[in-house]
């Protein structure tokens, strides 16, 4: 009994270490991608440049944007139709959007914490990498988990047809590990503002 608790500890403490050294690892990728070094796995809540030059700052990071919740539950409109790793659209932002290089439109609202300028394909698990040259390649992953609207939740936009597009996901059930559906409930939103 003593050589297996011993050896447990021994095999704990190896991956321990070794956790540890890769966590330290990424850590550095992450602080040369946020200087400008290129793409590194994230940890710090910023990422880039991509291969054209765009960057991400979370809001909760040095630089980034403003926490701003608006609650369009009032003022906008409910969107219908959402289940399970579907999408539903498009919706018009009542302006033009630049993405890239090109102006958008419209978009698909995804179950999945998504948007689309494009493309009414569903984004589900396994997700792909983001960017992606196959369908649906053009994108915005706010949240990006296997959330389900079947067992609760709602969804909303609202567009002042002017310069601002909101989607708000509010209290929406995520899919957990233990085969759940009531494993963590998620309340976002996104702002596209030209």
């Amino acid at each position: 009994m003593k050589r297996l608790l011993m050896l447990t500890l021994i095999f704990a403490l190896a991956f321990s270490f070794a956790f540890a050294d890769e966590a330290a690892q990424l850590l550095e990728k992450d602080k040369a991608a946020a200087d400008g070094g290129g793409s590194g796995e994230l940890l710090l809540g910023r990422g880039g440049p991509d291969a054209f030059g765009y960057s991400w700052v979370d809001n909760d990071g040095g630089g980034g944007p403003t926490y701003n919740w608006i609650d369009i539950t009032a003022m906008g409109t409910e969107v219908t139709g959402l289940g399970d790793d579907n999408s539903v659209g498009p919706f018009p932002f009542g302006f033009e959007f630049p993405y890239y290089d090109y102006n958008v439109a419209r978009c698909w609202i995804g179950v999945n914490g998504y948007v689309s300028f494009s493309s009414s394909q569903p984004f589900a698990y396994p997700f792909t990498n983001i960017p992606n040259p196959a369908l649906p390649n053009d994108l915005v992953a706010i949240l990006g988990g296997d959330l389900n609207f079947v067992f609760g939740g709602s969804c909303y936009y609202y567009s002042n047809n002017s310069d601002s597009f909101i989607v708000s996901w509010i209290e929406v059930p995520e899919f957990g590990p233990d085969y759940h559906w009531n494993d963590s409930i998620h309340t976002f939103q996104v702002i596209f503002s030209a």
